[in-house]
Order: C-alpha cells, then sequence, then structure tokens
C-alpha cells in the first residue's frame, strides 16, 4: 500500500506486517484504543509484529469488561502495558496508532482486539498511512483525541504517558510532512455526540447496518431526522442483530420515507460471518459518504457525549468513498426480524452485583502502585505470583475506604495477578503487574536481536556470521550498560535484585523465584531462547514462551483458532524448535580447522574478556561457557597459556554476585567445570604461568563451586574434551571439587615440588622444608609460597645442597623474609597491596635486592613485632629459625 493513502479493510494484520517488513525499527509506539481486549490473540498474532517494527505496546480497554483470561496471557506487565477506563457508559473506540519518526499508520474501525475483530467477524477500518513527505491531516486530529483522553479520562500515569508520546510523535511527523486528505474528518463522542458532528440533508439515500441497535430504535430515527433521506435502507442479520422487531416496524409505520429492510448475505443459515462492522452511508449531491468506527446504531453512541449519563466514549472517521460498502442484499419483511436483546450485569442493572474496580498495579523500586475505583469500605489486596498458579492468592495488604490509589507491599514480580477483594467476597477483575522499564524499554532491537534464532552449535561452525552477530549484540549491551552506569557504581548481578547485610546473612529484596524469572525473560529477550538455555543450562525453551512456568500445562488448547492457518508440516517445525538436533549435540573438533577461522575465534574470546566487567551475568556466563569450548576444541595450540588467562578473567567474574538461589548453582556448576578444565590442561608440577593461575582460582574461588549440581555439571560439560580429546566428565568435575573443598591446601604443592626432584618435609602443620640442588634459596622459597599461596599462613624453610638457606612466611598481605646474616639473621618485611600476592611476585621474577613494596625496619637484624607475631602463629620462634627447624 502506497503512503498517504486511505482504505477501508476488513483485518488489520496485513498494515502491521508491512511496517514490520520495513525492517528499520522506527516505530516507537503502538497504541490500541479497544473496548474489549482479548491478550492472548494480541500476543500471538499482534504483539510481535508491533515489538519487531520497534514500538513500545499499550492497550487501552473498557474496565467495565476486562475480563482477561490469565492462562492465555504471558506477556503482559513487561511485554506490554493494558490502562483501564472507568466510563461511566462504555469505553468503546476501536483505533490503532503505530508511529516513529519516520512512518505512521492509524486505522478507526469497529473491530475490537481480539480473534474476531481482527479476523473472524465481518468488521470495517479506515486506515491512514503517512511518512515525513505526505501525511494524512486526520493524523493531527488523532493527536488531539489520544492528547484528550489522556487529560479527562482516569487512567494510570503510564498510560497518559504512552499517549502523550504517541500524540506527539504524531505531531512531529505531520511537521515535517506535506497533508494530504483533508476531507476525512475524525469524529468523537469526546465533547459532543456524534450525531451532532454530521452534515445536515437533505440526502438522497441512507443506508445502514450495525449489531446493536437501542430497544425503541431511536437512533435510527434521529438519523432519518437528521438527514431527511429520500430512501432509506436497514441491513440486518436475524437472530444475531440485536434489535426490536416491534420498534422497527413502529419506525417504519410512522416515517412517510421508504425504509427498506434487508436481508444481510453474511446470514445465520448461509453459516456466514457475524458482522460487527458500522456503518451509516449517503448521498448528497452525486458525492457518496460513510461513517464508519465504533458507534452502534443506539443513543448511547449516537446521539449522546460520553460526559453525558449513559453516553459510550465512540471514535468514527466520515469519509467520501467511490464505491458503495452496503453489500448487496435482499429484501426481507420487517415480520421476519425477531426481536434480539441483551442484558449486561452491570452496577446500573443490578446495584446488588457492584464489585470493585482496579484499573491498574504498576511496580515501584520496592512497592506496588495501585489504582483503582473507591469503594465505600476496606478491600483487602490479593497477589498470585507470576510463578505461581492462577487459582493460588495470597492477601498482602488491607485498602481504606474510598482509596483511589495506594501503594502497597510487597514489590511483585511483572505480569504477576493482583486484584481487589471486598468483605462481601466479592473480587475485582485481576490486572497484571506492570515494570515501567520493561515497557518504557522500546523492544524492536532485542525482538530484533541478531541471534534471537541462533542455536549453539551456530556459534562453532565454520560460518562465523552468528559468532561475529553475537559479539555485536555483547558490545551493544557492553555499551548501554556502561553509559547508563552512574560514577563510582559497578555491576554486581545479573537482575535488579538487591541484597542487605543482616549480621551474616543477606536479604534479597527480591524472592529468588522473582530474581530467577527477570534473568530469564532478560536473557531471552536479548540472546533467544537457545542461547539462553545454552548460557543458563536450561531445558529447551519454546520460542513463544518469556520462560517456563510450572502452572501452565499447555500454552493453547488443541482447538485454538491461532492453529487452524498452519499446516502439519509447519507445526512440526515449531515442535521441532524445542527439540536438540543430532547437529547440536556433537561436541566440536577445531583442531584440523583453517588457521584464519580459529583465529577469528581466539579474536572473538580476547574481545569478549574485555567487555565482561560491564555484562550482566547470564552473558558473562555465556562468554565462559564458549570460551571454555573453544579452548577445548583445538583453537590454541597446546601448552598456550592465553586461554588459561581467558578462563581465568572470565570465571573471576562469576565472583561476588548476588544471585538468586536458582541461579547460584548454575553459576556454582560452571565454575566447577572452568576449574576442571584449567586443573587438567595445565602442568601442576612445573614452573607456569598456567599453574599459578591455576592455583590462585583454587585459593580465590573455590567457595563457588561449592553448590554445583550433577545434572547441571552434565549440561555444562557438554561440548568440552579434555587434553587427551576424551569427553569431559562430571565424575573429573566432581573430583575436582572435592579437592579444592576438602584437600590439604599444601597438598597440591608439595606433590608440583616433589615432582621437580626437591626433597619435601613437613615440619610443621603450615611449614615445609625443602632441600635441593638449587642455587637461590630465596626465589626458591617464594616459588613454594606461590604454590601455597591459598594457604594463609604458611611457612618455607628452602636449603640448598650447598648449605645456603632462606626462610620466608607468608599472611596476606605480609611476606616475612629471614636470611643468615654474620651479625646473625636479616629480617626484611615485604607489605602487599591490592591482589598483589607472592604469585604475581613470582610470576614477575623478582629478585633478592631492591625489593618491591619493602617496609624497612631499623635495625634489620632484629625481629619486628609483625615478624614474631606470624612466626608465632606458624608454632615456631626466632631462636627456632636461629637453630634451624
Amino acid at each position: 500500500m502506497s503512503q498517504a493513502t486511505v482504505e477501508v479493510v476488513p483485518n488489520l494484520l496485513t498494515f502491521l506486517r508491512e511496517e514490520e517488513r520495513h525492517g528499520d525499527r522506527q516505530a516507537r509506539e503502538a497504541v490500541f484504543l479497544t473496548f474489549n481486549a482479548h491478550l492472548g490473540f494480541l500476543e500471538s498474532r499482534a504483539l510481535g509484529l508491533c515489538q519487531a517494527a520497534g514500538a513500545r505496546v499499550t492497550v487501552v480497554a473498557d474496565a467495565g469488561v476486562w475480563d482477561p483470561d490469565p492462562r492465555g496471557t504471558l506477556h503482559a506487565g513487561y511485554g506490554y502495558h493494558v490502562g483501564l477506563v472507568p466510563n461511566a457508559g462504555a469505553f468503546h473506540p476501536k483505533v490503532l496508532v503505530l508511529v516513529g519518526p519516520a512512518r505512521a499508520l492509524v486505522a478507526v474501525g469497529s473491530g475490537n482486539l481480539t480473534l474476531g475483530g481482527w479476523q473472524y467477524n465481518a468488521e470495517l477500518a479506515t486506515v491512514f498511512t503517512g511518512d515525513r513527505k505526505t501525511s494524512p491531516a486526520i493524523f493531527r486530529q488523532v493527536a488531539s483525541l489520544l492528547t484528550d483522553l489522556a487529560q479527562q479520562a482516569t487512567l494510570d500515569d503510564l498510560t497518559v504517558r504512552a499517549l502523550g508520546r504517541t500524540a506527539t510523535d504524531l505531531n512531529d511527523l505531520m511537521s515535517q510532512a506535506t497533508l494530504t486528505d483533508p476531507e476525512h474528518r475524525l469524529v468523537s463522542s469526546v465533547h459532543e455526540p456524534i450525531l451532532q458532528q454530521l452534515p445536515d440533508g437533505p440526502v438522497d439515500e441512507l443506508l445502514m447496518y450495525a449489531p446493536f441497535h437501542d430497544p425503541r430504535c431511536a437512533a435510527m430515527q434521529a438519523l432519518i431526522d437528521h438527514f431527511q433521506p429520500e430512501r432509506v435502507a436497514l441491513m440486518v442479520q436475524p437472530g444475531w442483530t440485536v434489535i426490536n422487531g416491534s420498534s422497527l416496524q413502529a419506525l417504519i409505520d410512522r416515517n412517510p420515507v421508504p425504509i427498506q429492510v434487508l436481508l444481510d448475505p453474511e446470514n445465520e443459515e448461509s453459516a456466514g460471518r457475524y458482522r460487527h462492522g458500522k456503518l451509516v452511508e449517503w448521498v448528497a449531491g452525486g458525492q457518496r459518504w460513510a461513517l464508519t468506527g465504533s458507534a452502534n446504531l443506539s443513543t448511547a453512541a449516537l446521539r449522546l457525549s460520553c460526559a453525558s449519563p449513559g453516553g459510550n466514549y465512540e471514535v468514527g472517521v466520515v469519509s467520501p468513498i467511490s464505491d458503495t460498502l452496503f453489500p448487496d442484499a435482499i429484501p426481507l419483511q420487517p415480520s421476519q426480524v425477531p426481536t434480539v436483546v441483551i442484558t449486561l450485569d452491570s452496577a446500573a442493572d443490578d446495584p446488588g452485583a457492584a464489585k470493585p474496580i482496579l484499573l491498574s498495579a504498576i511496580l515501584g523500586p520496592d512497592c506496588v502502585g495501585l489504582t483503582l475505583v473507591p469503594w465505600p469500605e476496606s478491600l483487602d489486596v490479593q497477589v498470585s505470583e507470576r510463578g505461581q498458579s492462577p487459582d493460588d492468592w495470597v492477601t498482602v495488604d488491607v485498602l481504606a475506604a474510598d482509596t483511589s490509589e495506594a501503594m502497597v507491599k510487597p514489590r511483585v514480580l511483572a505480569g504477576s495477578r493482583i486484584r481487589l477483594m471486598g468483605s462481601d467476597h466479592r473480587a475485582s477483575t485481576p490486572v497484571f503487574a506492570t515494570d515501567p522499564d520493561a515497557v518504557m524499554r522500546r523492544p524492536g532491537a532485542e525482538s530484533r536481536s541478531r541471534t534471537g534464532t541462533a542455536r549453539p552449535h551456530d556459534l562453532w561452525s565454520s560460518d562465523l556470521n552468528v559468532l561475529n552477530a553475537l559479539a555485536n549484540e555483547l558490545g551493544e549491551l557492553a555499551r548501554d550498560i556502561a553509559a547508563t552506569r552512574g560514577p563510582g557504581t559497578s555491576d554486581t548481578g545479573a537482575d535488579s535484585g538487591e541484597a542487605e547485610q543482616d549480621g551474616d546473612h543477606a536479604r534479597r529484596r527480591d524472592t529468588d523465584v522473582q530474581q530467577w524469572l527477570w534473568v530469564k525473560d532478560d536473557t531471552i529477550a536479548r540472546f533467544g531462547p537457545h542461547l539462553t538455555a545454552f548460557s543458563l543450562a536450561l531445558p529447551a525453551i519454546p520460542v513463544s514462551g518469556q520462560g517456563e512456568l510450572r502452572w501452565l500445562d499447555r500454552l493453547t488448547d488443541d482447538n485454538e483458532p491461532a492453529l487452524e492457518d498452519d499446516t502439519a508440516e509447519l507445526v512440526a517445525d515449531e515442535e521441532d524448535e524445542t527439540e536438540d538436533s543430532d547437529e547440536e549435540s556433537e561436541t566440536p573438533d577445531h583442531s584440523h580447522d583453517a588457521e584464519d577461522h580459529k583465529r577469528a575465534r581466539r579474536r572473538w574470546c580476547t574481545k569478549a574478556a574485555d567487555l565482561l566487567s560491564d555484562l550482566p551475568l547470564p552473558s558473562r556466563m555465556l562468554v565462559l561457557r564458549l570460551t571454555l569450548i573453544f579452548w577445548s576444541s583445538g583453537n590454541w595450540k597446546p601448552g598456550d597459556v592465553e586461554p588459561v588467562r581467558l578462563v581465568d578473567s572470565a570465571a573471576r567474574s562469576l565472583d561476588a554476585t548476588v544471585t538468586s538461589a536458582e541461579l547460584e548453582s548454575r553459576v556454582s556448576s560452571l565454575a566447577a567445570v572452568a576449574m576442571a578444565m584449567v586443573r587438567d590442561r595445565v602442568s601442576l608440577d612445573e614452573r607456569t604461568e598456567g599453574n599459578l593461575i591455576y592455583r590462585g582460582l583454587s585459593r580465590d574461588l573455590a567457595f563457588l563451586t561449592m553448590d554445583s549440581e550433577p545434572d547441571l555439571l552434565a549440561e555444562y560439560v557438554r561440548f568440552q574434551r579434555t587434553a587427551t580429546g576424551a569427553p569431559l566428565s562430571v565424575e573429573q568435575v566432581q573430583e575436582t571439587v572435592h579437592r579444592l573443598l576438602t584437600e590439604d591446601p599444601l597438598a597440591d604443592a608439595m606433590a608440583t615440588l616433589e615432582g621437580q626432584g626437591w626433597t619435601v618435609e613437613r615440619t610443621r602443620p603450615a611449614i615445609l622444608r625443602i632441600t635441593g640442588g638449587f642455587s637461590n634459596p630465596e626465589t626458591t622459597a617464594l616459588h613454594v609460597l606461590a604454590l601455597a599461596e591459598e594457604t594463609d599462613p604458611v611457612g618455607v624453610w628452602a636449603v640448598s645442597d650447598s648449605g645456603k638457606w632462606a626462610f620466608m612466611a607468608w599472611s596476606r598481605p605480609d611476606i616475612i623474609r629471614v636470611t643468615p646474616h654474620p651479625q646473625g639473621l636479616r629480617w626484611r618485611h615485604q607489605y602487599l597491596t591490592g591482589l598483589v600476592g607472592p604469585a604475581a611476585l613470582y610470576a614477575q621474577r623478582f629478585s633478592s635486592d631492591g625489593l618491591p613494596y619493602e617496609k624497612r625496619h631499623i635495625p634489620q637484624n632484629q625481629p619486628f613485632p609483625g615478624a614474631l607475631a606470624l612466626l608465632e602463629r606458624l608454632g615456631i620462634s626466632a631462636a627456632d629459625l636461629q637453630r634451624g627447624i
């Protein structure tokens, strides 16, 4: 469809798809004004198109008929926001606005935001499109309508802001464009009845149809009086059209103008569609005009404003048309039109049936802000957490009578259901708690994530495009986080849950299940379901889901209409999305790959490691796991220390992170696999940097492996190989964890030294005596301290075969050096700052002269108090050193 055109169409999904196909994600806002809303339909059909186009999504619906299905609603509260309007009559408009700085789409129609309204019923919608060059003049009127709605209706702040942003964007777009189609005019019942905004008669003919008529056919009589037509035609669907047959006959009898009743070709007997469209069409001076939109042929819709008692909030478009919108129909005798009535269970009809009305629930920093219609008595606030069954409700607070706004605790998870319960056990219809940060975030970039459909094996295939795309995703994410982080702050976790210290225990502001769902939802949005499962060791995540909910047995019934257009082959393909392919289950082998491919993977790991401090926890886990796979599959030469450094950096980035218990076990299991990989691939009996890195990891991160679980280890060892090429096993990882947590910390150091041919004695629990053919006892003692750095305190007595000796002791942050001297013993002290330890000193091969970090004590031939205290902790004295231990 070309821009700046107007069409009358039965289905709006086509236009959303056209905007999505542009691929530039320019749309900023999508606003749906509707009487009734079926959120399951929105989520399955329209939500993804709007988000892929780049738009935030807001639904504004009538509070009186609001009745969502919680089991069919998975994204409300964080994928989009719902605002409810408590109107005295019906809040009855059907308007769609999708707008961005480059283009806009406006549709004013008859269909509700439901499967019937957008697909199954016979509806009418007038659609306008425009861009920066040309835009329909009606955009200005739509912007004014949204502004008026925001100012006049009792709406929550999020909805008001969304309407305001949308109106501003429409006006901004029009400010740059040439205005077209000035003859099309928006009408509404906001300030005056719609009937008063229609042109006066006389007209040649008047054609009408609508699914609802007032009981006395007063609106039809008012239209006839207003237009003064020469002839009138009314089309009905007998048995479906709500009309009083006796009133219709009376209307025909009292009017001198001929009124013809016609049978809708979409009639019940022919199994036709329900005609929910509304049309008033007239011909004047040879020009045909039409009123389309939401207004039925009723007094509440056409003869009253929404400010009048009983008046509806209606929106329509008056348009010139070239061809009639009135279907070909056959005459019907008025006596063949049966009376069809509907009854509304409302407070006006039955005051005893009245119930509380909750309009919105907006999450704050540590509470929930509620907007409600004032109620004459106190109300219980009840919550059904998103992670729990929709049938489970817990009372969390009590509201005083006549409350219109309230802040209640505790803060709940977005998407949780909240309702109000009266003393007579009448409950309000629940609303979904909305996270303002989530619904304010434009989802276009996430919905169009470069890795949204990628599977793990795509990352290590010979095609590097997906790997490069992941690098771009991580880089953009790191830049976003770095740009929004305040000075002096740091990212310490994957989620917004914070910890407050209370003695030795941490109290999390959110529950574990809340934090865990937040982490999964956010990661799925950023990287797609497959890479989320890969990084967090999850079973396959359904593509359409926002993380699994235990209470949700299945997303749709077998007879769900959304499946009717699918072929058996398509359904089978979708089901395969949750299955591992044979290719994915294979462990990669890059040992024979081209060098440029290996180099690209090595470069990826290096660049990803530089981003770790600015990435959330799941992204760090993704980087670590992928680095381990690239290392184990042959992208570095054997013995290269670079992957050890990268794994060390990534593993340490998992430390000191506030997480949920659900996430902690995954972090622990991945850390355990990383430790086992390093231990397997570095020499523990040689003086190597890799050895020192492993010792440091053992010292600093052993605690992090405590919560590892066998089933999670089984997932994280997938795709990992040992140095011999055999698959890494869960048993090997568990053995490493056992050694880290239970074995003597000096045992590995002693085994390494003995492997070098030196004699090792343990003269005290924390003191080793080393003898051998080394030339520099101080360097040897420092090497032993480096190997045993995780032991605190520890002492080393190094005696060479030539009789030279040195004693060194370590307890962070102090190293004590004692060497023989003609005047007794020489005592020296190094005070190490930050994270520097013996391993760091030894890695730089510091000599005994010009010691770094040295604190001088005078005289040097006498022990200083700190040295004596450290010796006492080791169980020896200065005299023991003089005699030789």
